[in-house]
């Protein structure tokens, strides 16, 4: 990740040395499926009866409220895929790393034809 490490001269009159140091990123691309659930032509009465005909009482009987958690949401999970149409909107291929937010300045300083500048990163020796 990080290769030519160098330490340069002392930054003013402090004691503080100033480095200089090439980072190598490398990401991959993958393919990424997104789904979208549309609950407004999925059966909410049929969610409410199932919901509704579970014996709770059974189902958080000596556990504690974490595990009472799990369990809610593992069942309301099955619940609503059983009942809610699922649709597949679009496949995107892209850098995990590199959202919009880091690919817009990188654009125009590419653009602007300067360096590359790294803000928020410090190193004190």
């Amino acid at each position: 990740m990080v290769e030519e490490l160098k330490f340069l001269e002392q930054f003013a009159s402090s004691g503080h040395n100033m480095i200089e140091l090439e980072f190598l990123l490398q990401t991959t691309v993958c393919d990424t499926v997104v789904y979208n659930l549309y609950f407004n032509k999925g059966d909410c009465k049929a969610i409410k009866a199932a919901m509704k005909h579970r014996n709770w009482h059974e189902e958080f009987y000596n556990k504690n409220t974490l595990e009472c958690y799990k369990v809610f949401t593992r069942k309301l999970f099955e619940v609503v895929n059983a009942h809610i149409p699922v649709k597949k909107l679009r496949t995107k291929n892209k850098c995990l790393l590199c959202n919009r937010n880091v690919k817009r300045p990188l654009r125009s300083e590419i653009e602007n034809g300067s360096n590359i500048v790294l803000q928020n990163v410090t190193a004190i020796t």
